[in-house]
């Protein structure tokens, strides 16, 4: 096929069961990476820490090289948070699915990592103080003390979507860089596993975690201090968390914290996160805050937490009496719309989110039970209607009336009730008008 010279190539790469031990490097755009069978059976791991140097290590770049890697003539510092997968300002719209990226740093010391000479130098990082031996026979890089910063994954492009992907670290899993002082980058990730437990998803862009599930790893001792989801730094609209689930993992320590979690930090000026409908498994292992500060105050961020679950219980916004939480929660709603987030950009496996709208309104006449919202949209595609804190007129249930631009929905009820209506979002705008 004659490719245009105003078209760019697409790259799908198709990755056979295994594990792979390699930093890779992606500068080129439209790189779709796959597991070959379809399964999640496919792990891309590297070893590269914040505080330590390697022979491997470029000294310009601060990334592999197979030159310094075969010469081992010096030992230096590496670039990018050590990340296993580094996606440039340069790979737009990269893509994979059903891949395992893991950065092995606090994970475990692998026979290649001794091989290529690790050793901890503070010269030659001006953030770090860290200095024990990974070589030494006790060492134990699951504990608190040896952890640093080491990302699985690094992404300054814009447009990048996983799917059904794991991302495994503890600090600074998953990294988003910015890709110009006026442009956020844009991500979408569903139905992933993300690791971690320090700041493990950071960084700047516009990125919505749709389905995804947020695992605390813990620690191999137990040293339970604070530790937290995101620290995100001045962007447009931010990390959006949508039906997401947060959950302590006991893998390693069995021991699971309580009251020392937060949703997220603050990282400069700005930050700006958003979760939504998440569903804790035991919400005990949070501060009761559930917010707190890194850099930056907390009167300056834009937080928001909104109809959360503890278990499969709503968490009721008067059952809160933390002053912090109180003043960032609300179990009403939150509405976004792909293009709020994404502008002109539709991930492939992006969904058109079914919302819900909220209406509350007293009817002071015990005789009258019908009240009447026009719900207005370019196509009717379905409407469920509940009644919640009211009472449901005797024998009569809410109906809907189709007409050509708008529907009818008469609602029997009797005394204060909120209505919930759950409409598809995507054919034009949807207001609720009395």
């Amino acid at each position: 096929m004659e490719q245009h010279k105003d078209e760019q190539p697409q790259f799908d790469i198709y990755i056979n069961t295994g594990t792979y031990n390699e930093q890779v490097y992606i500068n080129v755009p439209n790189v779709r990476l796959h597991s070959y069978t379809g399964d999640k059976d496919v792990t891309v791991t590297w070893y590269y820490g914040i505080g330590y140097t390697y022979y491997s290590a470029d000294p310009t770049t601060g990334r592999y090289s197979e030159t310094a890697a075969a010469g081992k003539t010096a030992l230096s510092p590496v670039s990018d948070w050590g990340g296993t997968v580094i996606v440039t300002n340069n790979a737009e719209n990269f893509t994979a699915e059903n891949i395992i990226f893991e950065n092995s740093f606090n994970k475990r010391v692998a026979n290649y990592e001794l091989a290529d000479g690790v050793t901890a130098d503070t010269t030659a990082y001006s953030d770090t103080s860290i200095t024990l031996d990974r070589t030494a026979a006790d060492f134990v890089p699951t504990s608190r003390a040896a952890t640093e910063r080491a990302a699985a994954m690094v992404i300054r492009a814009d447009k990048t979507e996983f799917n059904n992907c794991d991302f495994i670290g503890s600090q600074d899993t998953l990294y988003f860089g910015s890709n110009s002082e006026s442009k956020s980058n844009r991500g979408y990730f569903s139905n992933c596993d993300i690791y971690g437990m320090t700041d493990f998803i950071f960084g700047f862009g516009n990125v919505i975690f749709q389905k995804c599930n947020l695992l605390f790893c813990g620690y191999s001792d137990n040293y339970t201090e604070k530790a937290f989801i995101t620290a995100n730094k001045a962007a447009d609209k931010g990390f959006l968390f949508n039906r997401c689930s947060v959950d302590y993992d006991t893998t390693l320590n069995s021991n699971v914290p309580n009251k020392k979690f937060y949703l997220g930090r603050t990282w400069g000026t700005g930050a700006k996160t958003v979760f939504n409908k998440t569903r804790f498994n035991d919400i005990s292992i949070f501060n009761e805050d559930f917010w707190t500060e890194m850099s930056g105050s907390l009167e300056e961020a834009n937080y928001k937490e909104v109809k959360s679950y503890n278990g499969d219980t709503l968490i009721l916004a008067s059952d809160i009496t933390n002053e912090l939480r109180a003043d960032k929660y609300t179990d009403g709603f939150f509405r976004f719309t792909r293009e709020e987030y994404f502008d002109e950009w539709t991930p492939a496996g992006f969904k058109e989110e079914i919302q819900d709208v909220y209406y509350d309104f007293q009817c002071d006449n015990e005789g009258a039970y019908n009240e009447t919202i026009e719900y207005k949209t370019g196509y009717w595609n379905g409407l469920t209607i509940g009644a919640g804190g009211g009472k449901l007129a005797p024998n009569t249930g809410a109906n809907c009336t189709q007409m050509n631009a708008y529907t009818v929905i008469n609602i029997p009820v009797r005394g204060k009730c909120r209505v919930t209506v759950k409409a598809f979002q995507g054919y034009g705008m949807n207001k609720l008008k009395l």
